[in-house]
C-alpha cells in the first residue's frame, strides 16, 4: 500500500468520527424501536400459536429494516427488525437458499436469500455474513431444541469438510480465493468465507452446557452442509474466534478436517486488523474506553471483545492497539493449543505465497485436488498479485507499541500456560 493509501485510511476514522455520536444515538433509538416491536411481534406469534392446529416449528418474520452498527463486526440478529409473519414446517428451510445467520441460547436465525443461483464462494464473497445482510429478504428462527431434533435427522457429510483457521488478517482470504481458482466449476471444491455458523457456535461456548454445544454443533453442521455434493469437499474459511471451537467439532464431528494458516508477521496482522476496524469509525478505540465505565453498553453494541473475551479481560484494552492486540495474540495462543487437532502442519502465509510451489501440495492434498492444480493456484497468484502485495509489509505500529506487543504477548503466554 503506496503512502497516500494509508494516509487515506487514517484520515476516514477521524472523518467518521466526527458523525459517529450521530450514527450511535439512530443505533440506540434502532435497538429501543427494535425491542418494542419484537416483543408485539411474540405476542402475535404466541397468541397465533395458540389458536391453531398447523405446525410451528419455524417461525417466519418479515424484514422490515436492517441496521449494523459496525460493519466489521460478526452477524448478529438484532441486525434485522423484523415482525411475524407466520408459522411453517422444518422442511422450508432445508431449501439451499435459507442460511444460518446466528444463533444464540434460544434461537437459531435464517435468512433466506432471494436468489442461489450464483454462490456464495470466497472468490466471490469474502464473508458470508455480509450478503445475507444486505440480500437476506425473510428471516426465519427455530428454537435450539427444536432445531436440534430435526437437523439431527439429517444426513452426514457427503464428503470431504475442511476448516481453514486463522488468526486475525492473515491472509485467510487470499488463501481462499487461491484455493477456489483451483475449481472454477465448484463441482469439487467449495470453499466459503467466514460463514456465520462457525462464528455464532464459537461467540457460544462460554453460555451453553457442553453437552447441548455438542449436539447443537453437530445439528447446525449438519443444516449448514446438507446440500454437499457426493466428491465434492466444502472448505469454511472460519472467523478467528473459531479455535475455541475445534475440540468441540473433533468431539461431534471427528471427520471434519483442520488446517491453520499462520503469519510470522504479528505486528502487519495488528496493523491490518486496526485499519479494517477504523475504515469507517475507529470502532476498537471506542470499545475500548467504553468497556472501562460502561459495559454493559459495549457488550451491547459490539460482539468484537466476546470473540476473544479471555484475553480481552486479561490485557484490559484501553486504545485501538490493545483491543486489536488481545484479538489477535488471543486467537494466536488458542490456535496453538489446538495443534494436536490439525490434520497436516501448520502453514506459515508469508512462505506460502513466496514458494508456493512447494508449499501449496499438502494443502491441495487435504482439499482432495492433486498437484496438477498447483499451477492454476500460482496462475491465480500472479494474476491477483494487486490485491495482496498492496499491504504485504504494511505496519503503523510505532516503536512503543511494537514493545508493548511483545508484553502483552508474553502476559497472554504466561496466563494461559498456568
Amino acid at each position: 500500500m503506496g503512502e497516500d493509501s494509508i494516509v487515506a485510511e487514517d484520515v476516514r476514522p477521524e472523518a467518521a468520527q466526527t458523525f459517529f455520536p450521530l450514527k450511535f444515538l439512530l443505533y440506540l433509538l434502532y435497538r429501543i424501536v427494535r425491542t418494542i416491536i419484537l416483543l408485539e411481534s411474540d405476542f402475535v406469534a404466541a397468541f397465533k400459536r395458540l389458536c391453531t392446529c398447523e405446525c410451528c416449528d419455524v417461525e417466519f418474520l418479515h424484514i422490515l429494516t436492517r441496521f449494523r452498527l459496525d460493519p466489521t463486526d460478526r452477524p448478529n440478529a438484532v441486525d434485522f427488525l423484523a415482525f411475524h409473519d407466520g408459522f411453517g414446517d422444518f422442511s422450508e428451510i432445508l431449501h439451499p437458499d435459507w442460511l444460518i445467520y446466528d444463533i444464540d441460547d434460544t434461537f437459531v436465525y435464517l435468512a433466506k436469500l432471494p436468489d442461489t443461483s450464483h454462490l456464495l464462494t470466497a472468490d466471490t464473497c469474502c464473508r458470508m455474513g455480509d450478503e445475507l445482510f444486505a440480500s437476506g429478504e425473510k428471516l426465519a428462527r427455530v428454537r435450539l431444541e427444536t432445531f436440534i431434533e430435526r437437523s439431527g435427522r439429517l444426513p452426514p457429510f457427503a464428503s470431504r469438510v475442511v476448516f481453514l483457521h486463522l488468526p486475525p488478517c492473515s491472509g485467510g482470504t487470499t488463501v481462499a480465493r487461491m484455493l477456489q481458482a483451483c475449481d472454477p466449476t465448484y463441482q469439487n471444491l467449495c470453499v466459503y468465507g467466514e460463514p456465520p455458523v462457525t462464528t455464532s457456535l464459537a461467540c457460544l461456548i462460554d453460555e451453553l452446557p457442553v453437552e447441548l454445544l455438542k449436539r447443537l454443533t453437530l445439528a447446525t453442521l449438519r443444516h449448514a452442509l446438507h446440500h454437499q455434493k457426493n466428491d465434492q469437499t466444502i472448505v469454511y474459511k472460519c472467523r478467528f474466534n473459531s479455535g475455541r471451537l475445534i475440540p468441540f467439532i473433533h468431539a461431534t464431528v471427528p471427520s471434519v478436517l483442520h488446517c491453520l494458516v499462520g503469519t510470522r508477521a504479528p505486528d502487519i496482522a495488528v496493523s491490518k486488523l486496526m485499519l479494517r476496524a477504523g475504515q469507517q469509525t475507529n470502532f476498537f478505540q471506542i470499545i475500548s474506553r467504553m468497556r472501562e465505565e460502561f459495559r454493559w453498553i459495549s457488550d451491547k453494541i459490539s460482539s468484537w471483545p466476546q470473540m476473544q473475551l479471555r484475553a480481552v479481560q486479561q490485557v484490559g484494552p484501553k486504545d485501538a492497539f490493545e483491543m486489536a492486540a488481545a484479538l489477535f495474540i488471543g486467537s494466536q495462543l488458542v490456535l496453538e493449543r489446538c495443534l494436536p487437532y490439525l490434520a497436516i502442519d501448520p502453514i506459515c502465509f508469508e512462505e506460502l505465497m513466496s514458494d508456493t510451489a512447494r508449499l501449496f501440495g499438502p494443502l491441495a492434498d487435504l482439499c482432495e485436488l492433486t498437484d496438477l492444480h498447483i499451477p492454476e493456484a500460482i496462475a491465480w497468484k500472479r494474476s491477483s498479485s494487486h490485491e495482496w502485495r498492496d499491504n504485504w509489509d504494511l505496519c503503523i505500529l510505532d516503536e512503543r507499541q511494537l514493545r508493548r506487543l511483545e508484553q502483552l504477548h508474553e502476559l497472554l503466554l504466561g496466563d494461559w500456560s498456568l
